[in-house]
């Protein structure tokens, strides 16, 4: 396979498949693609189909990479505006509370209600 060749546009684009692949591995076997055994299938403005070989078992795998940048929205929320004002002056979550909460999840038997009352 012949290593993917850049449009001079594409270079970012490129560099980032490159580092996606390189962290792929082929799902027969479970070796790590070589990024420089790839070869682009399709190119639109959006979307790279990707042609890998693994190159322990030759199998062949197809890669689909989707690079939209997403426009920022502004969140989905059930909370009403005074309680998303409230939760601005919240202090930041810590890693001490997410292991207290790993702490009381590892030794809950219940449901969902009942974990929400505690």
């Amino acid at each position: 396979m012949m290593p993917i060749p850049p449009p001079p546009e594409d270079g970012d684009k490129q560099k980032l498949v490159l580092k996606l692949l390189a962290r792929l591995r082929c799902p027969s076997c479970g070796h790590p693609y070589d990024p420089q055994q790839s070869t682009v299938v399709d190119r639109r403005p959006d979307v790279w189909v990707i042609a890998v070989s693994c190159p322990r078992c030759q199998t062949v795998s197809y890669v689909v990479v989707v690079m939209k940048v997403v426009e920022e929205t502004a969140p989905v929320t059930d909370l009403s505006a005074e309680e998303q004002e409230a939760a601005t002056h919240w202090p930041p979550i810590t890693a001490d509370d997410v292991l207290d909460l790993h702490f009381v999840l590892e030794d809950f038997t219940g449901d969902l209600e009942t974990l929400l009352s505690l």
